[in-house]
């Protein structure tokens, strides 16, 4: 197989990926994976996912899941309205003021891995909507190898699409196609990564 075939390679499972997201049942639920720890220093809730992500950590912050927790986006409540009910069961004094802003899932990963250093944290919860998780473990992996940093990944309760019915609602239509496209986005360029390595490697 030549390189450049090579190359195309993604891009037509991204295709056949995109177009099985359309036609099969089960392509949501695909979409969800779950990355266990056994302990967590630190929650992060990723922006986005409007409430569902909140309530879950908000659950799981009352339960004792983790010490402290970390929203990425900033303060939901500059966000997001109808919060503050939700936010009544996260301590003040657990919150851990985000170093940056991140407006995509790598800036969420860059945010909780600087977050994570500056203050010893060790152990991550990362609670995100289901049909994230698996595109959130792809990128977190990534940015967090060799940094001595774990991470879990948590489904967090799904507020706005049925994942057994996800194509009969424009949220679930566009949130699972939409997956399926920034993972092979993601594919494409881990694979461009690679082929210039392996470049400069053979001509280094």
């Amino acid at each position: 197989m030549t390189p450049a075939v090579r190359l195309m390679v993604p891009g037509i499972a991204a295709v056949l990926a995109t177009l099985g997201a359309v036609l099969v049942p089960g392509a949501a639920k695909w979409l969800v994976r779950a990355r266990h720890i056994g302990r967590c220093d630190l929650m992060v809730v990723p922006a986005g996912g409007a409430l569902e992500r909140l309530s879950t950590a908000a659950s799981l912050m009352e339960g004792g899941a983790c010490g402290k927790i970390l929203f990425t986006g900033g303060d939901p409540r500059e966000r997001l309205a109808n919060v503050y009910e939700v936010m009544a069961g996260i301590s003040a004094n657990t919150r851990v003021p985000a170093p940056g802003t991140a407006g995509t899932t790598f800036e969420d990963a860059l945010v909780s891995l600087r977050a994570a250093e500056n203050g010893g944290f060790r152990y991550l919860l990362v609670i995100t909507s289901p049909y994230h998780t698996r595109r959130a473990e792809w990128i977190f992996s990534r940015v967090f190898a060799g940094t001595g940093v774990r991470f879990g990944i948590y489904p967090s309760a799904s507020f706005y699409m049925d994942y057994d019915h996800w194509w009969a609602g424009w949220h679930g239509l566009g949130a699972v196609t939409g997956e399926y496209v920034k993972l092979w986005l993601c594919a494409l360029a881990e694979t461009g990564f690679r082929a210039r390595a392996a470049w400069a490697a053979s001509v280094a």
